[in-house]
């Protein structure tokens, strides 16, 4: 949902559009084969697979555009020391 509102904000919605048609093939696809051979389990999985191929998709074109790395997305030190702090708070609250 925020990498949709990023695009969307940003001025390239073709991107959701895109995101949407890749969701649409994989729906279709999956959920003609495992619906019907596994009814409920089958549409989770089907729901799981499109979601996941979607959030991939515009994870990969936000990453190229903002010209980030994988390395940005990890935690660091000071993160964990950060979030420890803001538990803290919460807690003594």
């Amino acid at each position: 949902k925020i990498m949709s509102n990023f695009f969307s904000g940003t001025g390239k919605p073709h991107i959701n559009t895109i995101s949407s048609g890749i969701g649409l093939v994989i729906v279709t696809i999956f959920g003609l084969v495992l619906i019907p051979r596994w009814a409920f389990v089958g549409a989770g999985i089907t729901a799981s697979v499109t979601y996941f191929a979607s959030f991939l998709f515009q994870f990969i074109i936000f990453v190229k555009n903002a010209k980030l790395t994988l390395r940005d997305f990890m935690l660091t030190k000071q993160d964990i020391d950060a979030i420890k702090l803001e538990v803290i708070k919460i807690i003594k609250k």
